[in-house]
């Protein structure tokens, strides 16, 4: 069974999604400085054992960091 994280099976296909969960309720999306820290962290590390040289954010869906709300309706994952 495929779980379609991003509401994409194209993008999901060929992605690693990370979840991370917000401290705030309501629609700002807010996460902790630790949490953004950790997902840094884990970024370099899936790209190290993965070959990946560099994370390019292209503001669009065409670089291989990608953002939720390119391929649903929500403000995931807010101002990040």
């Amino acid at each position: 069974m495929l779980r379609k994280c991003s509401s994409s099976a194209a993008n999901d296909n060929r992605a690693i999604t990370i979840e991370v969960a917000n401290d705030e309720y309501g629609r700002i999306w807010h996460v902790s400085d630790i949490a953004l820290e950790k997902t840094i962290e884990l970024c370099v590390d899936i790209c190290s054992r993965n070959g990946i040289n560099k994370l390019e954010y292209t503001g669009d869906t065409t670089g291989n960091l990608t953002k939720h709300e390119w391929f649903a309706p929500t403000n995931c994952p807010g101002p990040y």
